[in-house]
């Protein structure tokens, strides 16, 4: 193997995955279950992969300092908000 070819392979090996996460409920702040899981999982994930979140919000979108939390983590934030009678729908 020369040298070109180990360079090449050990680029490859540096390159971060990307990751598509989707939660049914914002996960910040820290209240409940789920969104604790979510959030040590986004976190631990974000360190070896490039994330993006798609996240649902109920009702109203979720504050700027919430969402600069996870944008802080590296991850990429996507927050669909829905409405009751929307989703019934």
């Amino acid at each position: 193997m020369n040298s070109n070819n180990m360079t090449e392979s050990h680029t490859d090996m540096n390159k971060k995955k990307n990751i598509l996460f989707l939660t049914p409920r914002f996960p910040y702040p820290l209240i409940g279950g789920d969104r604790i899981k979510s959030f040590y999982l986004l976190k631990y994930l974000s360190s070896y992969a490039n994330v993006t979140l798609i996240t649902l919000s109920h009702g109203v979108s979720p504050q700027k300092e919430y969402v600069q939390v996870l944008e802080n983590l590296g991850i990429q934030v996507h927050s669909i908000t829905l409405f009751p009678f929307g989703a019934a729908l």
